[in-house]
């Protein structure tokens, strides 16, 4: 089984885009942890398609924390000779913290709607 579930805070503004008829949207998220009594950040890469992006897109910005579920997924791609590898997490959900449903731009009824909606039914894959 290929699960992950990230809690953290988001590392930069979205950009939507489009992969043919469908949204998508990139961004970093970072996540803490203690390691040896000091707090460690990791950051990860996220993918998010469809609705999902859309709704992320509209709500979303730089430092706002969210849950994440999804998969781990590993590439391979070569750039001036040299083979690059890369880890990003294919997102089929998300959900907004009870710090995100506070903020100003998000009523409870919206986090509600865009929790229904964030699933992975629109995925392309």
């Amino acid at each position: 089984m290929n699960n992950v579930q990230l809690l953290g805070n988001i590392g930069c503004d979205l950009e939507l885009k489009q992969a043919g008829e469908t949204s998508l949207v990139n961004f970093s998220l970072a996540t803490s942890r203690k390691v040896k009594g000091e707090s460690v950040t990791d950051w990860h890469n996220i993918v998010l398609w469809g609705k999902s992006a859309e709704i992320a897109y509209r709500y979303l910005k730089k430092g706002s924390q969210i849950i994440i579920e999804g998969s781990i997924q590993y590439e391979t791609y070569e750039k001036d000779g040299v083979t690059k590898y890369s880890t990003k997490i294919h997102a089929n959900r998300f959900h907004f913290t009870k710090k995100q449903e506070n903020e100003s731009t998000l009523t409870p009824e919206v986090a509600k709607l865009a929790d229904k909606l964030t699933s992975n039914d629109d995925l392309p894959f």
